[in-house]
């Protein structure tokens, strides 16, 4: 199924009209014939429960972020938005808490399916993700740069609350390591990993740490 004439075909029966076939395929899917499910020839990894506003190449990305066809893809000098947005998010990691910049990032690719391209839209996209209400940064003028790190500096002190490096940690622990947003609650079988919260735990038949076929979820309930 590397070729991609082959992986159109295998969408003769395909039952969603919402999600390209075509686009499925250039992102390395082919249709099993079972439900919705589709799996990468590539990474081995299979999705299915598609959504209307689900992008193919997203999901593939989020879900398998080490799907070696996927990074070749990203390689093509028509995706160097990838690149420049690798830039952006280290930058913002230097103002604001990785763990909310990689939720900004998450949820602007989900509604978007754009990348950010300046350290300005992550400012506004944790601007509107806090609900509160921080200096106006000017557009437009030579120093912006500076101007959005002063802005976001003097907002991180006055009002964001302190975090320590334990309670970071322990954040971190919890939370779905697919989506970077709810608390993990589901663990695959027979693997017994426990990495993603039950709503991306839908989509996947195959779990991400190991790679092994999920033959059971089980939700668990923290006390």
């Amino acid at each position: 199924m590397s070729d991609l004439k082959s992986r159109l075909f295998s969408y003769k029966n395909w039952p969603l009209l919402m999600i390209n076939s075509k686009l499925l395929a250039e992102c390395g899917f082919y249709y099993t014939g079972v439900l919705d499910i589709v799996t990468c020839f590539s990474c081995n990894g299979s999705l299915g429960h598609w959504e209307t506003n689900d992008n193919p190449f997203i999901e593939h990305e989020k879900f398998f972020p080490y799907c070696e066809y996927m990074n070749f893809i990203k390689m093509n000098p028509k995706n160097k938005v990838e690149s420049i947005e690798e830039k952006v998010l280290r930058e913002a990691c230097k103002i604001f808490s990785t763990l909310k910049v990689q939720k900004v990032a998450v949820e602007n690719l989900r509604n978007t399916g754009q990348h950010f391209k300046s350290l300005n839209d992550v400012y506004e996209a944790v601007l509107k993700y806090d609900n509160k209400a921080l200096p106006p940064v000017p557009k437009n003028e030579k120093g912006n740069m500076d101007t959005v790190h002063e802005a976001v500096l003097e907002y991180e002190n006055k009002v964001l609350p302190l975090v320590t490096k334990n309670e970071k940690g322990n954040i971190d622990t919890v939370i779905c390591k697919i989506c970077m947003d709810k608390e993990m609650d589901v663990v695959f079988q027979p693997c017994s990993h426990l990495v993603s919260c039950h709503i991306c735990a839908a989509k996947i038949f195959d779990c991400p740490l190991c790679r092994n076929p999920v033959t059971h979820k089980i939700k668990v309930f923290r006390g």
